[in-house]
């Protein structure tokens, strides 16, 4: 499989990254979540955790936890 590019807006990490904050979704298999890209393709994700990786106040990256389990 190839990487896909999307906008910020359009994935899971991308409310981290603008609220510079821990983002927890508790259930992606809800229908708003079907168009979100950053989701892992061909695992039976449900809970995702999103923490920005912040150094000298500036946001280089997200830690995204997955997990099939409802948190």
């Amino acid at each position: 499989t190839t990487p896909r590019d999307c906008a910020i807006e359009d994935s899971l990490a991308g409310s981290a990254i603008s609220t510079r904050r821990q983002v927890e979704y508790s259930n992606i298999q809800q229908h708003e979540f079907l168009d979100i890209l950053d989701i892992p393709a061909g695992l039976q994700v449900v809970s995702v955790l999103c923490t920005p990786l912040i150094v000298d106040d500036e946001v280089v990256g997200v830690l995204n936890v997955y997990t099939d389990r409802l948190h």
